[in-house]
């Protein structure tokens, strides 16, 4: 039988405990963020409910609710970008 991995050819990289901790505390981070951004989308979806609803009640109100909703979600889409693009240039320092 003809043998399919060659694990003499070449030498796994050293690991060290720095390295592992950097890791760790990226994983930490990256669910943080994931959760941080299912925390802002529905901090979102309530502040879109709530000018809905309050818009019967007190136009002005309403209306400053809708603005406040439009800002986070401009907010949000900023700091998404920012994060998607630190990652990227993170990633090809890794790579590289």
């Amino acid at each position: 039988m003809k043998p399919i991995y060659h694990f003499d050819d070449f030498e796994p990289p050293k690991l060290t405990q720095r390295m592992l901790l950097e890791e760790t505390s990226r994983r930490v981070l990256r669910r943080q963020t994931i959760l941080l951004a299912i925390a802002s989308f529905l901090a979102n979806i309530s502040i879109a409910i709530l000018a809905f609803y309050i818009i019967r009640i007190h136009l002005l109100a309403g209306i400053i609710c809708l603005s406040f909703f439009c800002l986070s979600l401009i907010g949000n889409g900023l700091i998404s970008v920012l994060f998607i693009y630190q990652r990227r240039r993170n990633y090809h320092v890794i790579i590289n």
